[in-house]
């Protein structure tokens, strides 16, 4: 059974760090000091646990007030196609609710575009980011006249 736990802004989120870790780091190759930086420190991070494990996490980070940013979703290499990502989006998109988002903005891989765009998200006419180790695209996700 998967468990998701929410780890407030401030809080130890290390089992998070690791999934990011073995995603990003190791399997991706970023260097460890582009994956992890000052939003870190202020957002709520998620961790799916399974057995007490970390198997997937993300993070949501406020911009502005109304404005978030989910990010650093990563699901272990063994753990994948179980649907995780997916519970991690809705998990993010419930968490943003509640916290009275108006908008979630996301630089995601372009690779994952199709992924975001399942959950409501689109382009915004960002440019690819050519200068980050995998290529990224802005999209943005508009939760204000949602009930």
């Amino acid at each position: 059974m998967i468990e998701a736990k929410w780890v407030a802004p401030g809080g130890a989120y290390e089992p998070a760090a690791q999934v990011r870790r073995a995603v990003f780091v190791e399997e991706q190759g970023y260097p460890p000091e582009l994956e992890f930086d000052a939003l870190d420190e202020t957002a709520w991070h998620l961790v799916l646990l399974e057995g007490g494990s970390p198997v997937a996490a993300a993070r949501l980070a406020e911009l502005e007030p109304g404005v978030w940013k989910p990010g650093r979703i990563a699901v272990l290499q063994e753990h994948r196609k179980r649907h995780l990502g997916a519970r991690l989006m809705e998990e993010i998109l419930q968490k943003a609710r509640a916290l009275g988002a108006r908008e979630l903005h996301i630089g995601a891989q372009v690779q994952a575009q199709g992924f975001y765009e399942k959950f409501g998200f689109h382009t915004c006419g960002g440019p690819i980011y050519m200068d980050v180790y995998i290529p990224h695209i802005d999209m943005i996700r508009r939760l204000s006249t949602e009930g």
